[in-house]
């Protein structure tokens, strides 16, 4: 029996796509090489946060692949200049992933998220406290990606069930005993077809 229900599998049946990933636990980063890359064989190109380097095997092997491990908060034209390449010359058998969020949600980020994104813009800190289960998105750097694959459609992969699973030591601890994730995936296609992406 599996542990996991998948919603709307066919959003995947062709690419190129762009993937957009929530991000609630340090264990839902594995979701995307099983049920994108693996599943339907699509080969995923990652937009990651530049601290991952510290990892020794992502850096040897994160850096042999197409990824780019992006300096956050940076506002440098730069990085979305690279993340904007990573997105360029996609086949049909290609894919962007990238986490709008950031980071991983936790209550306490997103409250701090928003304070920080009030002393810029008011009225944008306003529309997005209606966002209550995930951080403010960052729409930097799907912008960019956009930029660099028009005419690309893009699939939101959504999931519940690893909630407050923050540690690994979490997981040895049995807290995935029993559960059961849920993941639902919505495609939006370039031209305007099935629904629009409110990224407030």
């Amino acid at each position: 029996m599996k542990f996991y229900e998948i919603s709307d599998n066919l959003a995947l049946r062709r690419g190129p796509v762009i993937v957009l990933v929530r991000h609630a636990s340090i264990i839902d980063n594995l979701l995307p090489s099983v049920l994108v890359a693996r599943a339907h064989r699509i080969r995923l190109r990652y937009v990651l946060k530049r601290e991952l380097l510290r990892d020794p095997c992502l850096d040897v092997a994160g850096r042999r692949l197409p990824n780019y491990f992006v300096r956050r908060d940076t506002g440098e034209q730069v990085e979305r200049d690279n993340v904007r390449r990573l997105a360029e010359g996609l086949s049909p058998r290609d894919g962007v992933l990238l986490y709008p969020e950031g980071t991983r949600f936790t209550p306490e980020r997103r409250i701090r998220a928003i304070e920080r994104i009030a002393e810029r813009d008011p009225q944008r800190a306003r529309r997005v406290e209606g966002i209550e289960h995930l951080m403010p998105p960052k729409v930097g750097g799907f912008l960019a990606v956009l930029d660099g694959a028009p005419g690309v459609d893009v699939v939101v992969m959504t999931h519940a069930g690893f909630d407050g699973l923050r540690l690994i030591s979490d997981m040895w601890r049995g807290a995935l005993v029993g559960r059961v994730i849920r993941v639902r995936f919505e495609r939006t296609e370039h031209a305007g077809g099935t629904a629009e992406l409110d990224l407030r």
